[in-house]
Order: C-alpha cells, then sequence, then structure tokens
C-alpha cells in the first residue's frame, strides 16, 4: 500500500511540509550577518538599530522576519556560547594573574 494513512508521520518526500521553502540563507548572507553581531561596536549589544536592520536588508537582501528571526536564534547559539568563553577565559586569566601576584608578593 503505498498511501500513508498515519497523518502525524509524513511520507518521505514530505518531511518539511509541501509549502515550505529552503531555510538556510546563503553563506554569504550568514558571514555577513556574524561579521555585524561580533563587530567591536555591536558585539556588547547584538540588537540592530531599525535604521542598521534596513541596511542590513538592502545589503543582503533578506526580508525582515528572517532577519529578525535570525538575529533571535544566533544570538542564543552564536554570539552567547561565544561571549561567556570570553568571559570565563578573562575571569581565569585574571584569577591566575592575582595568584602569580600574590605568591610573589609573599616572598
Amino acid at each position: 500500500m503505498a498511501y500513508n494513512s498515519n497523518p502525524s508521520s509524513p511520507s518521505k518526500g514530505a518531511s518539511k511540509g509541501i509549502n515550505r521553502k529552503s531555510s538556510s540563507l546563503p553563506s554569504e548572507t550568514v558571514e555577513y550577518l556574524k561579521a555585524w553581531m561580533m563587530s567591536p561596536e555591536h558585539v556588547a549589544h547584538p540588537y540592530p538599530t531599525e535604521q542598521e536592520k534596513a541596511q542590513i536588508m538592502a545589503d543582503t537582501g533578506i526580508e525582515l522576519k528572517q532577519l529578525t528571526n535570525w538575529f533571535v536564534n544566533n544570538r542564543k547559539r552564536y554570539w552567547k556560547p561565544r561571549v561567556e568563553a570570553k568571559l570565563q577565559q578573562r575571569f581565569a586569566s585574571a584569577a591566575s594573574s592575582e595568584s602569580v601576584s600574590s605568591s610573589t608578593s609573599s616572598s
């Protein structure tokens, strides 16, 4: 029997739905967005203003909803882990330099 009678398990060809477009952005666009997010002027606050959004959309050709979704997802998946790792490194190096300075000063 070729017909799939169970509506909760999609047939092989329709695993993502029939009317859905490809969800991945071009790699050049992703690189542009990551570079914007991690640039020195934006890394501390990766939330583009309305003007910045308009410029990004003009530069990349993506729509506002795509842009908004990309930033929501990538602040969690890309930006936050990198910023936390950088803070951990700073904290660890500050702690190790304190222990070095306290051990040299007690001599």
